[in-house]
């Protein structure tokens, strides 16, 4: 095994605990507005208090790599957009298919 592990591999740390390191676009604005929403008293198995200070650090560099991986992003426009296109085809195929 490497000595080194990747970013998003757990590394244990003893017999009771483990750490996971999360990496950096798992750190975004839209996930911080997400952690806000989770009630004090939320029962997580992580510390939600922590995860939000962590993202207040790191979320602007986030959102720069998320915005940077373009081609990974899916957006209810595309949705919307591929859909209609499919739909269009469907239509013109079954038209296509009527005989005279």
């Amino acid at each position: 095994m490497s000595s080194q592990a990747r970013s998003d591999e757990s590394i244990s740390c003893s017999a009771y605990s483990r750490l996971k390191v999360d990496e950096i676009q798992h750190f975004t604005t839209d996930r911080l507005h997400t952690l806000e929403l989770y009630p004090p008293d939320a029962n997580v198995l992580f510390n939600a208090g922590e995860y939000r200070a962590t993202t207040r650090l790191w979320h602007r560099r986030a959102d720069l790599y998320r915005a940077s991986q373009t081609s990974a992003l899916v957006t209810p426009q595309s949705l919307i957009a591929d859909s209609a296109r499919s739909a269009e085809g469907a239509t013109a195929a079954s038209t296509n298919d009527v005989p005279p």
